[in-house]
């Protein structure tokens, strides 16, 4: 399967065609507020290392097969950009970009979300990040994410072939806890028991 080269300039130039409507959502959110709250498309950055997202696909509706791993079954399926105010280092929201072999530079915009959307959980991210700042050296940071099952977590993939270490971001469903560093093995274990209960919720909802 293909993977996105974070290096390539068109991708960042894709990131950063997103943020006019960014601004707006951005400003329609806050509109009613003071006018000095009204951001203006210069005061905005994307930040040029973008996270590369790993996601779990799950077929919601296939109960054959209950047993997930969240390692081996995930695939690259696009990166995230984090988006700044200049001169600020709380992210106001996010832009995902991922392969789109119909346009001319292979990218597409696949979502725009604020801060306040759980899809973006950009204050989230980079809280979660920050925390965990001693370990982030040691590891890929890239993301993690079942949209199954409704999570999204840090991944520090290990540089050194030591264990993975997944860090969930807030918002998360019950059961599993944000910002608690999971090893590979009982983050596997978490995951699975949110798709079982997922599955045998649907199953008894047909009855």
């Amino acid at each position: 399967m293909a993977t996105i080269n974070k290096t390539d300039p068109a991708l960042l130039a894709t990131a950063n065609a997103a943020l006019p409507k960014l601004m707006h959502l951005y400003n329609w959110h806050n509109s009613g507020k003071l006018a000095d709250d009204k951001l203006p498309l210069a005061k905005l950055i994307v930040n040029t290392s973008p996270f590369t997202i790993y996601s779990l696909p799950m077929r919601a509706h296939d109960n054959s097969e209950l047993y997930v791993n969240i390692t081996e079954n995930v695939y690259e399926s696009g990166v995230l950009y984090l988006v700044y105010r200049i001169g600020d280092t709380n992210a106001i929201g996010s832009v995902e970009i991922g392969l789109n072999d119909s346009t001319d530079n292979g990218y597409k915009i696949k979502s725009i979300s604020g801060a306040n959307s759980w899809s973006s959980s950009a204050d989230g991210i980079i809280n979660t990040v920050t925390l965990n700042g001693q370990i982030a050296d040691l590891y890929d940071v890239c993301l993690f994410r079942s949209n199954a099952v409704g999570v999204l977590s840090i991944w520090f993939r290990s540089k050194t072939g030591q264990n993975d270490i997944f860090v969930p971001v807030p918002p998360t469903p019950i059961g599993l806890k944000p910002d608690i560093q999971y090893n590979t093995n009982d983050f596997q274990i978490q995951i699975q028991s949110l798709w079982v209960d997922r599955v045998l919720g649907e199953m008894v909802n047909k009855l």
